[in-house]
């Protein structure tokens, strides 16, 4: 875990720094402590914290530094402590039950957010810890991810459903899931097409792969995972604001943090939609998509 933790707090860098460098500006300067906390309170907006958490971390300050002055470490602690208090309760790691039923994971999320790759490693992960997975590839309007995913069902060692292209995914995630059922699959991996939130009839294509599914047993998918790619920032909260709208979104996973200043976002999702979040992902590599720990996101946020 070490290992890993090096490697949020690598990816984590961009927002890290520029969360650490605004802050350090507004102690270089020695001010009352009215200006200084409408400074952090400006600095943990901009960051993407959101207003709500924002505004909680500054009444925590405000609370810890009466009748004294605020330092830097104050800040920082309030602000782990307080991202740690809201995040640990959804930090919730992957882990598939004993069942007759194959546990079954519907992976959405807009083009590019890494959705696909994201299906791949989990993939990668169940079935080196033993159980028996089965991909099924539901984006049959776009050749590339169905070819993406057969190279990941191969380096896997996992089977893969697929169908013709430009067939009706629904039928696809139907067959796969007799086929999980009837050989005794553990777990099945359903990709679907990326998909903008305000596209009507993708999202109504989404909404069909559930139905369709839930025909078979209301069981069926046991989890929605919404993929979300860090670096749309504020943008984010209203794509799942919408995906919710169309499917019982139960799980979050949080892609490209390497890539982003704005991995803060996580925090005001999490306020306002109160979902599990089961993984975060750091990087290209097999081994870049992990467990997500609120102890560790809220350090690693702070580290710079």
């Amino acid at each position: 875990m070490k290992n890993w933790f090096g490697k949020l707090r690598s990816g984590l860098g961009k927002t890290s720094a520029n969360l650490s460098t605004n802050i350090k500006k507004v102690f270089a300067l020695n001010r009352p402590n009215k200006e200084v906390l409408d400074d952090i309170e400006e600095i943990l907006i901009s960051s993407d914290l959101g207003v709500k958490f924002s505004g909680e971390v500054i009444e925590k300050i405000s609370k810890r530094s009466f009748n004294t002055d605020i330092t830097r470490q104050m800040v920082i602690d309030c602000v782990v402590e307080e991202m740690q208090s809201i995040l640990k309760p959804y930090a919730k790691e992957l882990i598939i039950p004993n069942s007759d039923l194959p546990y079954t994971i519907v992976f959405s999320g807009i083009n590019g957010s890494g959705k696909t790759t994201s299906l791949g490693k989990i993939a990668h992960k169940l079935q080196r810890d033993g159980h028996k997975v089965l991909i099924a590839a539901c984006d049959s309007f776009r050749a590339s991810a169905t070819e993406q995913l057969e190279i990941w069902a191969k380096r896997s060692n996992c089977e893969i459903i697929t169908g013709e292209y430009k067939s009706d995914p629904a039928s696809i995630a139907y067959k796969a899931l007799i086929k999980a059922r009837n050989e005794n699959f553990d777990v099945l991996l359903i990709d679907t097409a990326g998909r903008m939130h305000n596209k009507i009839d993708l999202m109504n294509e989404l909404q069909k792969i559930n139905k369709v599914l839930k025909k078979n047993d209301q069981a069926f998918p046991q989890l929605n995972l919404l993929v979300i790619d860090a670096t749309i920032g504020q943008t984010a909260i209203k794509q799942v604001e919408n995906f919710k709208d169309i499917v019982d979104i139960n799980g979050i996973i949080l892609t490209k943090l390497d890539g982003t200043s704005k991995a803060g976002v996580i925090v005001p999702i999490t306020q306002k939609f109160k979902l599990p979040i089961y993984l975060v992902g750091v990087g290209e590599g097999i081994e870049d998509l992990n467990a997500f720990s609120a102890k560790d996101f809220a350090e690693a946020l702070l580290s710079g």
